[in-house]
């Protein structure tokens, strides 16, 4: 048998097993072979680039979002320290309130004991430590107001919306599994749209 190259008749040396299963010469054969890695590493050079790149594009992607999460660890972190630093000025605040309400008992106990004379300054100190408890009560109150809920919020939803179509845009044609209207406590389907 003679080789199935084009334009050889030299004898057969060997077949391709691994690919086009043709009977070649020897000469042929390798030829054959060297061509066969040649292209091979040719789709290999092909299949790096795009690797490479989709490489480049998750790292961006990764960096991206690490700078994200750090910037966004840092706002809370300064909305924490913020928040601390309102709470230790409020301590500080009622101790010095606690302070001056001791100095007013024990200056009560005083008067009670009649070592000293109750004066008109002695009702505005307490007008005053009045005032200041009002005040520092209704700023906390407000600041309680205007926290930011970090909780997740939960649904308000009783009834899956997605029992009938029609509804987001949904039609016969999209194929959508409807929820039963007739089961309760369910997980809604929409939930996951």
């Amino acid at each position: 048998m003679a080789c199935q190259h084009p334009n050889c008749s030299y004898p057969i040396h060997s077949i391709c097993v691994h690919h086009c299963h043709w009977s070649l010469c020897e000469k042929h054969i390798d030829e054959h072979k060297r061509s066969l890695t040649v292209e091979f590493e040719e789709l290999l050079q092909d299949l790096i680039e795009p690797a490479d790149q989709l490489s480049n594009i998750v790292d961006k992607t990764k960096n991206s979002l690490t700078l994200e999460h750090q910037k966004q660890l840092d706002c809370l972190k300064q909305t924490y320290e913020k928040q601390i630093n309102e709470i230790e000025q409020q301590l500080t605040n009622l101790s010095e309130i606690q302070d001056q309400r001791n100095n007013i008992s024990k200056q009560l106990s005083k008067i009670q004991a009649n070592e000293i004379l109750l004066t008109h300054d002695d009702f505005q100190k307490i007008e005053f430590l009045t005032k200041e408890i009002t005040q520092f009560m209704k700023s906390s109150k407000d600041k309680e107001e205007n926290k930011v809920n970090l909780q997740p919020k939960r649904s308000k939803f009783t009834k899956c919306p997605l029992t009938t179509l029609n509804v987001y845009g949904l039609a016969l044609s999209h194929n959508v599994r409807l929820c039963c209207p007739k089961k309760k406590n369910s997980t809604f389907i929409s939930s996951s749209l």
